[in-house]
């Protein structure tokens, strides 16, 4: 008897600890059934098998569930968006960047205008409303340039001594979902 080989039936046959007959240098023959000639298989190749099968599987199942993946990581470049007044127009330049391949971006600005009077003071009355301004920007090499406006018109208008002035500025790409909130008063 050699290591954990066991005598078989017939004189000279081996044996594994499994049953299957083992030659001399240790591989194990299995039997095929329908050809009823051996296989050769070696021990560590059932291990290897019982592992790499549930492995496979798994990284099977991860990638058919695992979403599209996109190149992208879309975001307002902070430093590169600004907002500044002129007369009854508020006016934003911006930069989103991360779009990866998209074609192009959808882009709102909101706004709230404020009759203010010439003591600096808002007046609590109906010289307050929202607008908005939205538009269709290209996308090159995953990045996007934008400026859109808003222009103020109240009823009755805000005439001098009183001024406009903007404040709640925000940006929101629609393509993307993503918002980006401009503090201050403009």
């Amino acid at each position: 008897m050699i290591g954990n080989d066991v005598a078989g039936p017939v004189t000279g046959t081996r044996r594994s600890m499994a049953g299957y007959p083992a030659d001399a240098f240790g591989h194990i023959y299995t039997s095929n059934c329908a050809a009823n000639e051996a296989i050769p298989m070696r021990r560590g190749m059932r291990r290897s098998a019982l592992f790499l099968l549930p492995a496979a599987t798994a990284m099977t199942a991860v990638s058919l569930l695992a979403g599209p993946a996109y190149a992208g990581s879309p975001h307002f470049i902070n430093n590169a968006t600004s907002a500044t007044r002129s007369g009854d127009t508020l006016t934003v330049n911006g930069k989103e960047a991360g779009l990866g391949d998209e074609a192009q971006i959808h882009v709102v600005l909101s706004a709230t205008g404020l009759c203010i009077n010439g003591g600096g003071h808002h007046p609590h009355a109906v010289n307050k409303a929202s607008f908005n301004a939205a538009g269709d920007f290209p996308v090159q090499n995953g990045k996007a340039d934008f400026t859109l406006s808003v222009t103020a018109v109240f009823q009755p208008s805000c005439s001098p001594p009183m001024t406009v002035a903007f404040t709640d500025v925000s940006l929101m790409d629609t393509t993307n979902g993503i918002t980006l909130n401009i503090p201050g008063t403009f």
